[in-house]
């Protein structure tokens, strides 16, 4: 080493001070599943306690609660590497339900994973690894709908009284059918959407909707052109019922006033958006869907 030159983390042994020597031991680790826990548990405390800072008694916890979620995602759910999904960590939250754990533990192993992934980055593992939901989202118990569901969904728009009903149905189809966000919804010009072909551009491309919502969303389109001129959301493809431009705060405040007045319990845009991601993991592949919405989506 050079005079006068110091290493970034003095307090750590090599194998962990070393960029290159700690992405490789965490790879070999992950690649043998539960027999490399070990090895993750020396690094993930290493780094809470030398890097984080945090207490040895609060790395004890997260490693406990990260070592429970990995179990359970590689020996009862099969899966590879660190290919887990969003939904995985909703399904480990309902496993701790039914174990008895409290909500509050809930919400605790989601920041615990929450570290772990800030850990593989650390590691120089590729962007990101470990896709996590919102800690309100798993409190929630939020879980994308069925095919069926979703489609029963959209028919309550056909009873529901409100000016608002069409354009609402229209964001639902976006983010319910395609796995867009509220903001990425809201967004859309009227040239990212192809009614005639039933298509959406979507950051990775233009992309077909499933049959029944692209028959759903003609409805809107057919009341949008009835509104005649529209400058001020000229540039938008969501509009108001007077022709505005809708904003986020604007979708979720009537989703949920359409979810009160069916009694829809845990109805939210991020029920839709994984809705709308699984649909996409069905129709192409995880691979392709990930390229289409430009979002790390595991399955």
């Amino acid at each position: 080493m050079a005079e006068g030159s110091f290493p970034l983390f003095p307090l750590l042994p090599e194998l962990w001070g070393d960029p290159q020597a700690r992405k490789g031991a965490v790879s070999r680790a992950v690649a043998k599943k539960t027999q490399g826990l070990p090895v993750l548990a020396e690094g993930f405390t290493l780094y809470l306690v030398s890097v984080e800072g945090k207490a040895a008694t609060t790395a004890a916890n997260y490693l406990a609660s990260v070592e429970g979620f990995l179990r359970f995602v590689w020996e009862v759910l099969g899966r590879e590497d660190l290919f887990f999904s969003r939904g995985d960590l909703l399904r480990y939250a309902d496993e701790l339900r039914a174990r008895g754990a409290a909500e509050s533990t809930v919400r605790y192993t989601v920041h615990a994973l929450a570290a772990f992934a800030r850990f593989l980055e650390w590691a120089g593992l590729a962007f990101p690894v470990l896709d996590l939901p919102p800690p309100r989202a798993v409190l929630r118990k939020a879980r994308a709908l069925g095919g069926e569901e979703f489609r029963s969904l959209l028919k309550l728009f056909d009873d529901y009284p409100s000016s608002w009903a069409l354009p609402l149905e229209a964001a639902v189809v976006l983010m319910g059918d395609l796995g867009l966000t509220a903001k990425q919804a809201v967004r859309l010009a009227p040239r990212d959407v192809d009614l005639a072909r039933g298509e959406v551009r979507l950051p990775g491309g233009f992309t077909p909707l499933s049959p029944f919502a692209a028959e759903r969303l003609r409805r809107y389109g057919e009341w949008r052109e009835g509104l005649g001129s529209v400058p001020a959301g000229f540039y938008r493809f969501l509009l108001s019922p007077k022709g505005a431009e809708v904003k986020p705060e604007h979708l979720n405040f009537h989703l949920r006033r359409f979810a009160d007045y069916w009694g829809l319990s845990g109805f939210t845009a991020t029920v839709l958006r994984l809705t709308g991601e699984d649909r996409l993991v069905r129709s192409y592949g995880l691979q392709e869907a990930r390229h289409r919405l430009r979002r790390h989506l595991v399955r």
